[in-house]
């Protein structure tokens, strides 16, 4: 399989810039691109087609659930894994109801994350321990 294409999608820069740098560290992803907020997630996903879009849970404008079920509307093929805080049952049942392949918490290693991601690409579902 070819390097998976990762989208990220959080909307503080500086999550972002550290799940980049994490991620770049590893020989099977690629960085395609970043997203602010849950429609902005919709647009590059249409237009770069990456493998899996990391995606924060609690974004303005339209949040990760919303813009993970109008994604895998459109864009079936796309894995979306959801990266939050929240360890709500009912934001992991509303995720994985909207199409996420899998649920992380933002206190996951870079590891389980990478691990997590290349996962989601060979559709295979993920979610943290706890």
């Amino acid at each position: 399989m070819d390097r998976v294409k990762v989208l990220i999608a959080d909307d503080h820069t500086l999550v972002r810039a550290g799940l980049k740098e994490v991620l770049s560290n590893e020989d099977t992803l690629e960085i395609v691109g970043e997203a602010s907020d849950g429609n902005e997630a919709i647009r590059k996903a249409r237009a770069l087609k990456p493998d899996v879009l990391l995606m924060d849970l609690n974004m303005p404008n339209c949040d990760g659930v919303e813009a993970t079920r109008r994604i895998q509307a459109e864009m079936p093929g796309i894995a979306v894994l959801i990266l939050t805080v929240s360890e709500r049952d009912a934001d992991l049942l509303n995720a994985m109801e909207a199409g996420a392949r899998g649920y992380l918490l933002k206190d996951a290693s870079p590891e389980q994350i990478t691990h997590a991601v290349n996962y989601a690409a060979r559709e295979r579902p993920s979610a943290s321990p706890s």
